[in-house]
């Protein structure tokens, strides 16, 4: 079999295909071999493939308005199957030794938001494009598509699956570079050329992300588990650990006492009002799912509140601190008490941090 392609100025590019049909195994309507034998299943395999690359090829140069390289087309026809677009390197991915590395979990994840995109290029009457033309204009018009059927947690995590798809794409040899530019603020400033200010969240901010109206039940208990940590000073392991029966009653009021993972320094921390609306809205225990979700969480209901500060489930740390410091006006001994450090240096390292 051979490939004839007209190039321009009456050329012609013709190259040699490994398959041999005779005349009875050619359709000539479907144009493409007759059978079901393994033979000519890979034998039409083998042309939709380069029909469908010479085609995509075709209407890039079209919409770039390049001339047609018969290199480039000598390329697709000795390398059908070359993973140069995004479906087709998604797929690579999920076959390799770093996805399958991954739990099974996040494999399943990866998979469906391989269906969310593949379902994305098919409303945009497209079966693949290639890896160069996901650039910010197509991003946006997959954010548009996505506001139709998800929240603001799956687009990121849509999001972040198609950067960590061409970042494999950039490893592999595919690509030569990322074609989207991701623009990550941060929101700390310099005291010196080596100190930095605390990322935590003012009186102020913190009453914005009370009072804000969240669109899921997930984003609602990711906002409660951090507020209750801004209110207790609890880090991300302490607030999996707690319990609601390690509540006691101290001097007229409520008091929970703790071993911290960390350090093994016992925290004794009083309950505030907000704290207590909180146990009293989830009696069973607080609803704490996966660090990586809470942070996730966290990004999009900072994004809800206008905050710019890079939200995470240690700035709660770092608030309850700065709170009770600014705030509260308590002493350093009882603060670094409360928080479960060693002594008072453990809490200035936390707070710089």
């Amino acid at each position: 079999m051979k490939v004839k392609v007209r190039l321009p100025h009456d050329k012609f590019l013709i190259k040699s295909i490994d398959y041999q049909l005779t005349a009875f195994e050619w359709d000539e309507e479907a144009q493409l071999a007759k059978g079901d034998s393994k033979y000519f299943t890979e034998c039409n395999r083998l042309i939709k493939a380069i029909r469908k690359k010479l085609k995509m090829y075709h209407e890039g140069c079209i919409k770039r308005r390049r001339q047609v390289s018969s290199a480039a087309i000598e390329q697709i026809i000795l390398r059908p199957f070359a993973a140069n677009t995004f479906l087709e390197v998604f797929r690579s991915y999920l076959i390799s030794t770093d996805c399958i590395k991954n739990a099974p979990s996040t494999q399943r994840s990866l998979k469906s938001k391989y269906n969310t995109i593949e379902g994305f290029l098919k409303q945009e009457k497209r079966l693949d494009l290639p890896c160069e033309e996901f650039d910010s204009q197509m991003l946006q018009r997959l954010k548009s598509y996505l506001n139709e059927m998800c929240g603001e947690i799956r687009q990121m995590q849509v999001v972040k699956a198609i950067c960590q798809i061409l970042r494999y794409a950039l490893r592999q040899g595919f690509i030569d570079a990322i074609p989207l530019t991701i623009s990550k603020k941060k929101s700390y400033t310099y005291e010196n050329s080596y100190k930095r200010q605390a990322i935590y969240l003012t009186l102020e901010e913190l009453r914005q992300v009370e009072i804000v109206k969240l669109s899921t039940k997930s984003l609602e208990q990711s906002r409660d588990c951090y507020l209750f940590s801004c209110y207790t000073g609890l880090a991300y392991p302490d607030l999996v650990n707690f319990k609601p029966t390690l509540l006691e009653h101290f001097e007229g009021m409520k008091v929970f006492r703790m071993r911290r993972q960390k350090t093994e320094m016992e925290a004794f921390i009083p309950i505030i009002p907000q704290a207590e609306a909180l146990l009293a809205k989830y009696p069973q225990g607080l609803p704490v799912s996966s660090n990586q979700k809470m942070n996730l969480c966290l990004m999009a209901i900072a994004l809800a509140c206008n905050i710019e500060k890079p939200l995470t489930m240690h700035t709660a740390r770092k608030t309850f601190a700065m709170t009770a410091l600014n705030e509260w006006k308590m002493s350093m001994e009882s603060v670094a008490k409360m928080m479960g450090h060693r002594n008072i240096r453990d809490l200035g390292l936390t707070i710089r941090k």
